[in-house]
């Protein structure tokens, strides 16, 4: 019973009770009476007929636990399926690289018993050695939009599961609306290219061949995966604090489990600029000074490995990115014209 509804009848009482007498005998009888409404509407409200709360909205960022994953995915999912439960905890990973380090469904296959298909393919030379197993049922496999179908045909996945996790340093964009065709996860984790704010559409021109080769040209912006993402029915719940990863759960999930997450869809909030503008405090990307700066910042890099035979291959890499931002930027396209 709504608020509105209780008023109603107890007003309607009162009026009954009033027809027999003046207006300032009703006044009378409420101002004596008024220790007898609290006591209703206490009880009412004590046995759930009333409600006056919102919804609890909740705030992922409390639960980005790092367990096995790169930056804390895993933390991320496991309160995700805590509140919408799981259905047959099955998953689905790419590139899952080991299998092992930074996986992000790892914690959920030790601590929970699920179960799931692994998929990389092993295109750098870290992974180059990767083989085939079956203890964990991961395959070495080039995954691309033509062939992701066929892929999950042949390794046997269902066609509705719990979880996608798609990191392919390039067309996971174009591997996501592909799947769709298909397979329904009910969360997707999906990575983001963070170099692109909440306000540009951008998603790099498909390649089948595509690897990615340390550079900024990569994958697609938070704007685009969320246009993709609202096209395919899955709403935009949360980014990781270090910009790598965005979480999706379908809505036909949201509306069952009535879960709210906070600032969902809300994709200005949501945004986390690139982890390493944080760490480098540089100023906006694309300044005369921000590249000068990296320039300087990367000589010094070069300097120390060479004084001291040490190797900062990590961080020089993540500035030469910078550097070749503003010569690969063009050659982006808006997913309007994939998604038409």
């Amino acid at each position: 019973m709504s608020i509105f509804s209780f008023f109603i009848m107890v007003v309607g009482m009162l009026t009954l009770s009033a027809t027999l007498v003046d207006w300032q005998s009703v006044a009378l009888f409420l101002k004596k009476r008024i220790f007898v409404l609290k006591k209703i509407f206490i009880f009412y409200l004590i046995s759930g007929f009333i409600s006056v709360t919102k919804s609890e909205e909740i705030d992922l960022r409390n639960y980005e636990i790092r367990r096995i994953s790169q930056n804390g995915e895993d933390g991320v999912l496991e309160k995700i399926f805590q509140l919408i439960g799981t259905t047959n905890k099955y998953y689905v990973e790419f590139g899952a690289g080991d299998g092992n380090a930074g996986s992000n469904v790892k914690w959920l296959r030790e601590k929970y018993e699920w179960r799931g298909l692994l998929l990389d393919g092993a295109c750098y030379s870290s992974l180059n050695t990767l083989t085939d197993s079956s203890d964990i049922n991961l395959h070495k496999e080039f995954v691309t939009a033509e062939n992701i179908c066929e892929l999950f045909e042949k390794y046997g996945v269902p066609q509705e599961f719990d979880l996608i996790s798609i990191d392919i340093d390039g067309n996971d964009f174009y591997v996501w609306r592909a799947l769709n065709k298909k397979y329904k996860p009910r969360v997707v984790v999906i990575e983001y290219n963070p170099n692109f704010n909440f306000i540009e559409d951008k998603v790099t021109k498909y390649n089948p061949e595509a690897n990615w080769d340390y550079s900024a040209y990569f994958g697609a912006s938070i704007l685009a995966l969320f246009k993709l993402g609202r096209t395919l029915g899955y709403s935009l719940i949360y980014a990781e604090s270090t910009g790598n990863n965005l979480f999706f759960v379908h809505d036909d999930i949201l509306k069952k489990s009535k879960v709210k997450f906070k600032d969902m869809n809300n994709i200005a909030k949501i945004y986390k600029p690139v982890l390493q503008d944080v760490v480098i405090n540089l100023p906006a990307r694309n300044s005369v000074y921000k590249e000068e700066y990296c320039k300087i910042l990367l000589q010094w890099i070069e300097d120390i490995e060479k004084k001291y035979n040490i190797c900062f291959q990590r961080h020089g890499l993540i500035i030469k990115k910078f550097l070749n931002f503003q010569t690969v930027v063009e050659n982006f396209i808006s997913s309007e014209d994939v998604l038409g």
